[in-house]
């Protein structure tokens, strides 16, 4: 795939000694695996949850994808980025922290308003926000 890469390992750097880092996305193995490794992202994660984990028939909003990280990492707080409504609805049905964030194709208001009202804390106008929204410092849309 050739879509834009929207962050560089600074930004996992920044929050990897902070924060477990894991992938729950409705891409196949194969696909996801290439992404991460082309751009050297793979290692910052744990688990990578794809569509081989848990079946091609069960895409989001179905949480398993979510259920399956937290049976792999211990913490008291998990947040969930994501920038559709199946990934906030997602989010609410497995307990935990949505948040939006405004894909490239669509930064618009009604975008916003709809994620937020699906449940999502904070919609970032991109996912590099994430950090200043960790510690408190974003501007919430």
């Amino acid at each position: 795939p050739n879509e834009p890469v929207l962050v560089n390992k600074e930004f996992f750097e920044s929050l990897k000694d902070d924060y477990n880092l894991a992938i729950f996305t409705g891409r196949v193995k194969e696909e996801a695996f290439y992404t991460l490794d082309k751009h050297g992202f793979t290692d910052y994660f744990y688990p990578i949850i794809t569509m081989y984990e848990v079946g091609m028939t069960r895409q989001k909003p179905d949480i398993l994808g979510i259920e399956l990280i937290k049976e792999k990492i211990i913490t008291d707080k998990i947040y969930y980025l994501g920038d559709t409504v199946d990934d906030m609805i997602c989010a609410q049905n497995a307990s935990v922290t949505g948040v939006g964030v405004l894909p490239l194709q669509d930064k618009s208001t009604d975008l916003a308003h709809l994620l937020k009202s699906k449940n999502a804390v904070v919609v970032l106008e991109q996912v590099t926000d994430l950090n200043e929204f960790l510690n408190g410092s974003v501007v919430k849309k």
